[in-house]
């Protein structure tokens, strides 16, 4: 499978975790960027178009790139203010 869309956590604390792991990652190599959580509000009737897999131990949502303009002309995105800890 090519991944040319997105991949989504379907909780804060995942994605959270996710962003962590990828950041120390990126200063191992010598890059210091913080990373963002946003949250996306959307309609139950687009879940068909979505591909839910594990990843990383994590329950993911993949969207295909076809379906990218679509999320975001009807969701609703937010960041996340605070980027809660593991538990």
């Amino acid at each position: 499978m090519s991944y040319e869309g997105k991949l989504f956590a379907t909780r804060v604390e995942d994605a959270a975790h996710f962003g962590r792991m990828n950041y120390r990652l990126d200063r191992i190599i010598g890059l210091d960027r913080p990373f963002h959580i946003v949250e996306i509000v959307m309609s139950e009737t687009f879940t068909h178009h979505f591909l839910f897999q594990t990843l990383d131990f994590m329950l993911a949502v993949y969207i295909t790139e076809d379906v990218l303009p679509l999320l975001n002309s009807q969701a609703i995105i937010s960041e996340v203010p605070v980027i809660p800890l593991a538990r």
